[in-house]
């Protein structure tokens, strides 16, 4: 875990001094001492005047009388941050915890610190992002009255408040965003709403940090630029070589005065590169940096809140589970919540057979498809592998028409000649994947997934290239 600062603290919740102290003597190991509460009313009149980084709760002392720990103000508004601790003999009374907003369970009988540590470093890494952001605010209004100082002696006073307010208009109308995707769709609705600004591009790093990747627009002003491979993997965000190349391909396909933002995230370096053409004349005293800063800010923030609410959450699913909620819907007239969607890559299966010298690098391939599917679609979105070339997408039925215009545009612009070992040669145009509604039922899929199947096989290799195969089998 990330260095601890010396201030960090804790609070203890138990009546049963022998478990405080087991607790109590873990925490002094990883250099935090902590303060003990014997009864619920001792801790709730201390809340009342300060509040904890971190509370841990006995579950036995969730309700005292009347007083219960849920009612407190500062944990209805969020404000405190706890876990539950309990025992073998008190897990029944985990239920009094559902639905509250916690740091996750602490049991007694197993490895108490390590628990503990899952807890702080989530703890830990939310108070360090907060100081920055903090940081990051306080620098922002040093520059504002800075510049507000600036215009009232008159130094260009008309050019730079004109170009310091359309900073904060452009940033009101940005408003708050909830996930990096609506961060990357909101950064395009405010570039294509800028009239100063020609034309723009945006590249950010995908999930195997080796590939720059553009994400999906259609405005008239926006530029999708071409995926970018990257030599080395850039774990730290994009690197100063990684960066140049970005540079190079849109001042070749922009052919204008590229202004460049770096949003950066949590890392060293930016997660987001923004490239743009603008009207320079109408931007001699733009504040291209308070711009940065500012929505630099609004990234972190929305980083905070997303990864806290969903670091739970995968999106791949196992078949299995797949098929079992679809004979749920079948059988036994379960509501339906999403629409099951074939990702049919069979006709890149029979180009392949026909490749027996090219390699296709399969595990970047199902890395890349998952991941980027669940970057640019609904956070409900779930990916199951039905057989090597098809996949079950499952869409929020409440968003379907918007998240399935998403899907037909991802298989449009999704390039499978990348994953070949030898690129140069000439590739089939019709390696697309397909797109299909199935019926909610496991019988069905797993029928279209055979026939389909015995379709693509059926013409793979005539006779000759068969018995070629099979003599190099038995050598």
């Amino acid at each position: 875990m990330s260095a601890v600062s010396a201030d960090f603290q804790v609070a203890i919740l138990m009546n049963e001094i022998e478990e405080a102290k087991k607790v109590s003597d873990e925490l002094r190991e990883i250099g935090i001492f902590a303060h003990y509460y014997h009864s619920l009313d001792e801790l709730w009149l201390n809340l009342n005047t300060s509040t904890p980084d971190l509370c841990i709760v006995d579950v036995k002392l969730m309700s005292q009388g009347t007083v219960l720990f849920k009612n407190h103000p500062k944990v209805k508004t969020n404000e405190l941050k706890y876990c539950f601790y309990y025992k073998e003999s008190t897990k029944t009374l985990l239920s009094s915890t559902y639905g509250m907003n916690h740091y996750g369970l602490i049991r007694s009988e197993i490895n108490i610190k390590e628990q503990l540590m899952s807890a702080l470093r989530r703890r830990n890494d939310e108070l360090r992002l907060a100081n920055e952001r903090a940081d990051l605010n306080s620098r922002l209004e040093r520059l504002r009255l800075r510049s507000k100082r600036l215009s009232e002696v008159g130094d260009q006073n008309g050019a730079k408040q004109a170009q310091h307010d359309k900073v904060l208009e452009l940033i009101k109308s940005f408003g708050k965003t909830n996930s990096p995707n609506e961060f990357m769709t909101r950064v395009v609705s405010m570039l294509e709403e800028w009239e100063d600004c020609k034309k723009f591009g945006i590249y950010h790093l995908n999930k195997t940090h080796q590939k720059l990747v553009s994400p999906v627009a259609k405005t008239p002003k926006y530029q999708h630029l071409p995926d970018l491979w990257l030599a080395q993997e850039c774990n730290d965000g994009i690197d100063e070589y990684a960066k140049g190349m970005a540079y190079d391909v849109t001042f070749g396909l922009l052919e204008g005065d590229i202004t460049t933002l770096a949003i950066r995230g949590s890392k060293k370096n930016p997660d987001i590169m923004i490239l743009a053409d603008f009207e320079t004349e109408n931007l001699k005293h733009f504040e291209w940096k308070l711009l940065e800063t500012k929505l630099e800010s609004e990234y972190k923030s929305t980083l905070i809140d997303f990864y806290k609410k969903d670091s739970e959450i995968t999106f791949e699913e196992n078949i299995f589970n797949t098929f079992k909620r679809m004979d749920d819907i079948q059988f036994h007239q379960v509501e339906a919540d999403h629409k099951f969607v074939l990702l049919d890559f069979s006709k890149l299966t029979q180009f392949l057979s026909t490749q027996m010298d090219n390699r296709f690098h399969w595990a970047t391939f199902h890395k890349e498809l998952t991941s980027e599917l669940a970057e640019m679609m609904n956070i409900k979105l779930k990916v199951s592998i039905l057989s090597f070339d098809k996949f079950v997408v499952s869409i929020d039925k409440s968003q379907l028409d918007l998240e399935f215009q998403k899907l037909q545009a991802f298989v449009e612009d999704f390039e499978t000649w990348r994953y070949f070992e030898d690129t140069t040669v000439m590739f089939s145009n019709n390696m697309k994947a397909e797109l299909k509604f199935i019926s909610p039922s496991s019988i069905n899929t797993i029928r279209l997934s055979s026939s389909d199947m015995a379709e693509m096989m059926a013409p793979a290799f005539n006779p000759s290239e068969r018995d070629q195969l099979g003599s190099q089998a038995s050598l």
